[in-house]
């Protein structure tokens, strides 16, 4: 699972799962019934707030090492796959 953002008060994180418990399927051996339960039932929630408003995190900016063309971070001081000192700009 991947961190998520919440659109109600902008947390980013692994979301909370609701929905039926392991030992509860374990304990009646509805293995498929969980499954399909937590595929139709189930909803992901905000670990902050409980929203039900999560989009996935957006990709942190990058830009690319004009020397060996590898996407670096943006405030890169140099690139980490040539060892080069990039320019400040």
């Amino acid at each position: 699972m991947s961190e998520m953002l919440c659109k109600n008060c902008g947390h980013v994180g692994l979301p909370k799962t609701d929905g039926m418990s392991f030992l509860f399927a374990l304990i009646t051996g509805l293995l498929i019934v969980r499954f399909i339960y937590r595929l139709f039932f189930c909803y992901r929630k905000c670990a902050k707030c409980g929203s039900k408003l999560l989009v996935p995190k957006p990709p942190e900016p990058k830009k690319r090492c004009r020397f060996c063309g590898e996407d670096i971070h943006i405030k890169a001081i140099f690139c980490k796959h040539c060892n080069r000192v990039l320019e400040k700009q």
